[in-house]
């Protein structure tokens, strides 16, 4: 998969896009879950928010010549 950061385009490896959307739908139904329990029906929105912003920021933060250049290295190394 290939995504474009900050105008860089950066190379995913397959099973770590498949295995980080598995582990971030199920933190998001456990969220839906505990938010429609608790009567709360807002909070589900206000994780999704607040995961984009710090998310985002994260992105922001980063150089991302560096990102790739780090990205490359390991899947050409073998490691991760």
């Amino acid at each position: 998969m290939q995504i474009k950061i900050n105008e860089k385009e950066i190379k995913l490896k397959t099973g770590e896009v498949t295995s980080a959307k598995k582990v971030v739908s199920r933190f998001l139904d456990e969220v839906r879950r505990q938010s429609w329990n608790f009567q709360q029906p807002t909070y589900y929105f206000t994780v999704l928010i607040i995961m984009h912003l710090i998310s985002q920021e994260a992105l922001d933060n980063m150089d991302p010549d560096s990102l790739a250049k780090i990205m490359d290295a390991f899947s050409e190394s073998g490691i991760g």
